[in-house]
């Protein structure tokens, strides 16, 4: 029973990754499907940002591309010389550590350890897991956010969690071969003083032989993570400078769709007239035929007037098929309903 319990939190996790996994593949199955050329650069973008959210279609400037420019060469510069491993341990005081995403990145990332274990008890991927997992879970945040229209209200916030597991894992990678890094075991419990143990990169690297280019493999994600930490900042400001724009766009298609609501075809326009078929879709109405018109209820007749009327569908009258002289139906068949009262009065 206790075990049970100890895996409620595992079966919870496989239960979460399986329904991702499925509903992505569902997703792209049917974008592949709705695209007429299959598989493609542009299939691929619309099924990722449908709602054009991303950084690729912001509204840049001379001057805001300016600015960027400075602020990535800035802080790459600053982010990139930071880190530095002393005698007494590592330490990278920065914009990245800071509470509010160290305590979720710490428990992701040990709970990833301790879940890959316990499901495939391969020892490589359960170390590899930990980062993997710490960037994973904002990576799919990001992903969802997307797939919403008022998705940008939170990007911003999931990117910088982004960078901030980027970053983490750039540092880490770092100290593959120092080890000065003070560490915890998955278990959260047993803690290692500095040097005392080896750390996950370590073991990574050292398994594929690359353990020498630990620092060449830090540059590289330390930099990715600065400049998802600049698209961050970025559109924080771009939301904020055309958020009056956005939200006339969105009263006006409001408005737009109030105005000009959906007109539902009735069912009187599936009776036929031989060889008046005017081509778009639609047959038009039997006027000549006062018996069929008079079992119509005035509502539907009605709507029928309204939509030939928005249509331009004209009914041919006379033996020659002549739409010249187009009149209503509506009111051609209360002017018969008239004379045929007229008629039986005399």
């Amino acid at each position: 029973m206790f075990n049970f319990i100890a895996r409620i939190p595992d079966i919870f996790a496989a239960c979460c990754l399986i329904f991702i996994f499925l509903n992505i593949a569902y997703s792209l199955w049917n974008a592949r499907a709705a695209s007429p050329d299959g598989f493609t650069g542009r299939m691929l973008a619309e099924w990722i940002d449908p709602y054009k959210q991303t950084t690729f279609y912001f509204r840049y400037t001379k001057a805001g591309i300016l600015v960027l420019l400075f602020t990535l060469i800035f802080a790459e510069y600053h982010y990139l010389t930071m880190p530095k491993i002393t005698p007494e341990g590592y330490t990278t005081p920065s914009i990245f550590l800071n509470l509010l995403t160290y305590l979720p990145n710490y428990l992701i990332h040990e709970f990833s350890h301790r879940f890959t274990w316990t499901i495939t008890q391969n020892e490589f991927l359960t170390v590899l897991a930990g980062n993997a997992g710490e960037t994973f879970v904002p990576l799919i945040c990001c992903y969802y956010l997307l797939k919403l229209k008022g998705g940008r209200f939170l990007l911003p916030v999931a990117r910088f969690w982004l960078a901030t597991t980027l970053f983490d894992a750039g540092t880490y990678m770092s100290d593959a071969r120092a080890c000065k890094m003070a560490l915890t075991s998955s278990d959260m419990m047993t803690n290692h003083a500095p040097g005392a143990a080896k750390g996950d990169w370590y073991h990574i690297f050292n398994s594929l032989g690359l353990l020498e280019y630990d620092q060449v493999f830090s540059t590289v994600f330390c930099a990715l993570a600065v400049v998802i930490l600049i698209i961050a900042f970025y559109s924080l400001w771009h939301f904020f400078a055309y958020l009056g724009e956005w939200q006339k766009e969105d009263s006006s298609c409001a408005v737009k769709e109030k105005n000009e609501p959906e007109i539902i075809m009735p069912e009187v326009w599936h009776g036929s007239i031989p060889g008046n078929n005017h081509g778009n879709g639609y047959t038009a109405m039997n006027t000549d035929s006062s018996a069929d018109s008079a079992e119509l209820s005035d509502p539907a007749m009605e709507q029928a007037r309204k939509i030939q009327r928005i249509q331009g569908i004209g009914v041919d009258i006379g033996s020659g098929g002549n739409t010249d002289t187009w009149e209503d139906p509506y009111e051609k068949w209360k002017r018969q309903q008239e004379q045929e009262g007229k008629d039986n009065s005399l």
